[in-house]
């Protein structure tokens, strides 16, 4: 655990300090750490429901990233971001921590992780101990205004407005998303008519496009690794039990990681 500089409030907007194992601000507001070290800052949800990816999605997608499949594109992040020589990182959606610690490594800078799944955080502060993270919705990010020198998001929802008031004038948002060819063949074993991904629009409001990387290389998985592959995409959730039986009966699969990079700068 670090100190969570730079967090704020999100009931009164007032800078949270730490007392003890806690979080407080000026209006006696008062946030627990966990045990793990994360702090959750979303207020309580409709019919007590826990939102977010849920423990057996954030194991698969724990082993998957642990097991080196997607460095690559943790290096290219970390790299990019490094090379815009911020002070202060966001990481929104930042799941277990696997892309947010690389960059954390690289950069140098005050790198503080955001998601809305306390069981990927639970996992993501007791692994990396010198970033802060905080169970947040990103539609209302708990960071005041004019502070964050770069936004990392990597295959998570986007807020342009939320994400121009935290930036600092000139700072950098740094998007990832899924190429065309992303998983094909992993969706050509569970769809009987598999589709490439659409072209995602590249403007953002607020926002200018300076720079743009596609990284796309071939990789193969094995054994229970494939399911866990499948287990944290959007497929998992709506593909015919018969094509999730095929994908069971494999033993090795090989596929294309397709990503594409963008970095944005706040007008």
């Amino acid at each position: 655990m670090t100190d969570f500089l730079g967090i704020i409030c999100p009931k009164c907007l007032s800078p949270l300090k730490v007392e003890g194992n806690t979080l407080k601000c000026s209006n006696g507001h008062c946030y627990d750490i966990s045990s793990q070290g994360y702090v959750n800052l979303l207020p309580p949800h409709k019919g007590g429901s826990i939102p977010g990816d849920n423990k057996e999605m954030v194991r698969a997608r724990r082993t998957f990233l642990n097991n080196g499949y997607y460095k690559p594109l943790a290096d290219e992040l970390a790299r990019m971001t490094a090379e815009l020589c911020p002070s202060f990182v966001a990481d929104i959606g930042c799941g277990e921590g696997y892309y947010t610690s690389r960059i954390k490594q690289e950069a140098k800078a005050t790198v503080k992780g955001f998601d809305i799944s306390k069981f990927a955080l639970a996992y993501a502060a007791k692994a990396y101990k010198d970033i802060d993270f905080c169970v947040a919705n990103l539609h209302s990010l708990p960071m005041a205004d004019n502070t964050v020198d770069v936004i990392t998001c990597c295959f998570c929802a986007h807020d342009e407005n939320e994400f121009a008031r935290v930036l600092k004038d000139g700072g950098y948002f740094i998007l990832v998303t899924p190429g065309a060819k992303h998983l094909f063949s992993l969706k050509s074993v569970v769809y009987d008519d598999p589709y490439e991904n659409p072209a995602d629009e590249a403007l953002i409001p607020n926002f200018e496009l300076t720079d743009t990387k596609e990284l796309c290389f071939d990789f193969t998985v094995n054994g229970d690794d494939i399911w866990n592959l499948f287990s944290m995409t959007p497929y998992f959730w709506k593909s015919p039990k018969e094509g999730a039986q095929r994908l069971r009966q494999l033993a090795s699969l090989t596929t294309t990681a397709d990503f594409v990079i963008r970095i944005y700068r706040k007008k």
